[in-house]
């Protein structure tokens, strides 16, 4: 089994409050109406998300699904069309045939949580998230439902520098990893926080003549 990346907690209520929450992505497919939802519209990174996924019927009569496993629904994040989270992903279900009935005007309701990381482990960086949910029977699945999700927007202005420090402080980023000559112990603080690795140089000789560690970076092409 693969080794789970995030920390999960699934299940499964009666509840309508979902499908008419301003922040929920809803769809009809026939008779149902899906909306999946976070529980704020911003989140700090780190903090944990906390999802829930709701299926109505809309109908006069009864909608069943078939299942060939405990597995009912699936939840999964991308950003940039790349995937960085799915909550089966390296979870055990139950092979054994399940059904489920939602009887007109009912709704039935799941939930799921994600620590923000992504499937190596690692807290993702700040940005805009894709969230798709849909059931999973074993045919006739409805499509997916999505919302967009905001992860660090607010945090982006909240590290105070000089302008002095800023120039002094130039660095060069490689994805989440950041060159930046040291001492930098607020700056780097912030930056950890935000999920990017900081590397400290010492570059004192080269801060004497007017340099930082941009001007060292050769770029191949």
């Amino acid at each position: 089994m693969n080794r789970l990346p995030a920390i999960l907690i699934a299940a499964f209520a009666i509840s309508g409050t979902l499908l008419t929450s301003s922040r929920c992505a809803a769809q009809a497919a026939d008779d149902l109406l899906q909306g999946v939802e976070a529980a704020g519209d911003t989140h700090k990174l780190g903090e944990v998300v906390e999802m829930k996924f709701a299926v109505k019927n809309r109908g006069d009569r009864p909608q069943t699904f078939h299942f060939r496993s405990s597995k009912l629904f699936d939840i999964w994040i991308t950003r940039a069309g790349k995937e960085v989270f799915r909550l089966s992903r390296g979870k055990a279900y139950a092979a054994v045939i399940t059904n489920l009935t939602i009887d007109p005007g009912r709704t039935k309701s799941f939930t799921a949580r994600w620590d923000q990381k992504d499937f190596d482990g690692n807290q993702v960086g700040p940005g805009a998230y894709k969230v798709y949910a849909r059931l999973t029977p074993a045919m006739d699945a409805p499509p997916a439902t999505t919302m967009y999700l905001v992860l660090g927007r607010n945090s982006v202005a909240l590290v105070p520098v000089t302008i002095k420090e800023a120039v002094s402080r130039s660095k060069e980023l490689m994805g989440k990893k950041v060159l930046i000559p040291k001492p930098c112990a607020h700056l780097c603080q912030a930056l950890s926080e935000r999920g990017y690795t900081v590397h400290q140089l010492d570059l004192s000789e080269f801060e004497k003549a007017g340099g930082a560690a941009r001007c060292l970076v050769l770029r191949l092409v």
